[in-house]
């Protein structure tokens, strides 16, 4: 969903010596967030939104000379332009079978929770060190159970993986057991 574009200077709005994954380092760049529509016949670009900096967001005098709009002249977070866009996309008709992101935005619980809420499932790589949980059902003690253990349960209970996809409990091409299992609250009366 993002992209980041190396560049020199200081006047092309949103530059700024900030990580991208894409250089894969802290480099001065800009970074947009996009949103594709993909299928098995190609893709097609729906809509963008440039990530304005914190650096840029504290001062006023160099957005006003960049034409930055007083309502953008603020750092908003990477998953919650990926809503907005969302929001946009869905109100105009959109619908996918997945959303799709990286660590940036499977690390976001606002994003992942407004997903669910909408029933929308989702593919969103987690950050290394999020735990895995599963179905508020499978909850146990302090914490949650791990994602093999999952897997061993729903081995247990003989749960097709077509089930398990139509759900949101796994991940197309990955095992069972490597997926960050989650599922949304209203599915809860839904047996496992």
């Amino acid at each position: 969903m993002k992209r980041a574009r190396s560049a020199k200077g200081t006047r092309s709005v949103g530059v700024a010596a900030q990580y991208s994954g894409t250089v894969g380092k802290i480099a001065n760049c800009q970074i947009g967030v996009f949103l594709a529509y993909a299928t098995g016949s190609g893709a097609v670009l729906l809509d963008r939104e440039l990530y304005l900096h914190a650096d840029w967001a504290k001062d006023s005098e160099r957005c006003k000379e960049a034409d930055v709009p007083e309502e953008r002249r603020k750092t908003i977070k990477k998953p919650t332009l990926a809503k907005q866009m969302l929001e946009r996309a869905f109100a105009h008709g959109v619908t996918g079978a997945w959303v799709t992101g990286d660590t940036v935005y499977g690390g976001d619980t606002t994003l992942r929770s407004w997903l669910e809420e909408r029933l929308q499932p989702y593919v969103l790589a987690m950050p290394m060190r999020e735990p895995p949980w599963a179905h508020p059902a499978c909850r146990r003690g302090r914490g949650a159970l791990a994602c093999s253990q999952v897997a061993a349960l729903v081995s247990r209970r003989r749960q097709s993986r077509a089930a398990l996809l139509r759900w949101g409990l796994a991940v197309p091409g990955l095992p069972v057991d490597r997926a960050r299992v989650e599922a949304v609250a209203a599915r809860a009366a839904q047996p496992l």
